[in-house]
């Protein structure tokens, strides 16, 4: 589905030398795969992440979807393709402050040209299935941060994506809400969606089935998961 072949990023540090954010990686990821990049901050996961999802081109290297080459299309197309096969969930959430949950999640699905009666159906559906039911009308702010980001995990399933792409996804939530939310990923992910984690969190790596991990821009490990962790 996803392939990166001998990837390398470099961007200009502030001395104007050089840093090498990823060193010729190639990786392949299959439909319906869970896979935990694992690694330490600024090992490159980040970087990783957005140039596999068609938002930081390469230096070098090629990044392809179904066989297309992603950075070889015009932004727009990709900006289109994006939006209706991936689904992105960042740490931060970036949802809209004065959206709603529901107009929140359904944005994508506008912009993707579904219905409005359609998209507000999807977005309504999501957050019932995870428990939103009541925060339908809340904006951010009158949530807590746990409701925001599953807010944000259903805007990204709303296009029912391929694959699901997800940085630092509990970067800022106690253990609670982690497991919660590592619970909602596993569910989703069995449930079809491919799925791709970055965290530093060693303690997250077994939540998937498959554990990546990156150091200085390189892969310095990749192992499938025999048990993964009871959530």
């Amino acid at each position: 589905m996803l392939q990166l072949t001998d990837v390398k990023k470099v961007f200009r540090g502030r001395n104007g030398n050089p840093v090498v954010a990823i060193d010729n990686v190639s990786l392949r990821i299959d439909p319906g795969e869970f896979i935990v990049i694992n690694g330490p901050s600024g090992s490159g996961k980040s970087s990783l992440l957005f140039t596999m999802g068609g938002m930081q081109p390469p230096t070098t290297g090629n990044v392809t979807y179904d066989h297309m080459d992603m950075y070889a299309v015009s932004p727009s197309k990709r900006s289109v393709m994006r939006n209706k096969r991936m689904g992105f969930v960042f740490q931060t959430f970036n949802l809209i402050s004065y959206l709603n949950s529901l107009e929140n999640v359904a944005f994508p699905a506008l912009l993707a040209g579904i219905s409005r009666k359609d998209a507000f159906k999807r977005a309504e559906m999501l957050l019932g299935r995870l428990g939103l039911d009541e925060r339908l009308f809340h904006r951010p702010m009158e949530l807590s941060v746990g409701e925001r980001q599953r807010v944000a995990i259903c805007r990204s399933l709303v296009n029912a994506p391929d694959i699901l792409l997800a940085d630092e996804p509990t970067g800022n939530m106690d253990p609670e809400l982690t497991l919660e939310t590592m619970r909602i990923f596993r569910d989703i992910n069995q449930q079809g969606h491919a799925i791709v984690m970055v965290t530093h969190d060693p303690e997250l790596s077994k939540v998937g089935s498959r554990h990546i991990v990156i150091e200085n821009g390189l892969i310095s490990g990749d192992r499938m998961i025999e048990e993964e962790m009871v959530l």
